[in-house]
């Protein structure tokens, strides 16, 4: 066979490998719109808030650092550019706009602003039910 024909025979199989994918992915939303990634933010959002408001409740750094990097890791597979995903990431209104969710979801456990008590208590109860936020925390 010659170099040409083994040229176009690998091009053609290789269009077949990749329009198919292609083919198939939906389109996709903005990130601010898509449910499986802002939800898992929130939850890393409510973490971040509940340690930086309890003076001793922590959080397990390498733990979370590998739960950011999956939830970067999801929109990448879900057809999303390392540009889109950081500027998304950067955004400082769409950080404002997760943080509504992450104090409503506070707020209705009890949490008062201005009150560290009512974010240790909410964590202890996390982490006493284990469940995926109070995986993430820890008692110093």
């Amino acid at each position: 066979m010659s170099d040409i024909k083994m040229l176009f025979a690998a091009s053609a199989l290789s269009m077949l490998t990749v329009v198919p994918a292609f083919a198939a992915s939906p389109e996709l939303v903005p990130l601010a719109e898509n449910d499986a990634v802002n939800n898992r933010l929130v939850t890393a959002g409510i973490v971040r808030r509940i340690h930086k408001q309890c003076p001793r409740i922590s959080f397990r750094k390498f733990r979370s650092f590998m739960y950011l990097r999956g939830i970067y890791n999801l929109a990448q597979q879900q057809g999303y550019s390392a540009d889109v995903i950081e500027a998304y990431i950067d955004d400082e209104e769409q950080e404002a706009r997760l943080y509504v969710h992450v104090d409503n979801w506070l707020a209705q456990r009890g949490a008062l602003e201005g009150n560290a008590e009512s974010y240790c208590a909410i964590g202890d109860a996390e982490m006493t039910a284990d469940s995926q936020i109070g995986n993430f925390l820890r008692t110093d």
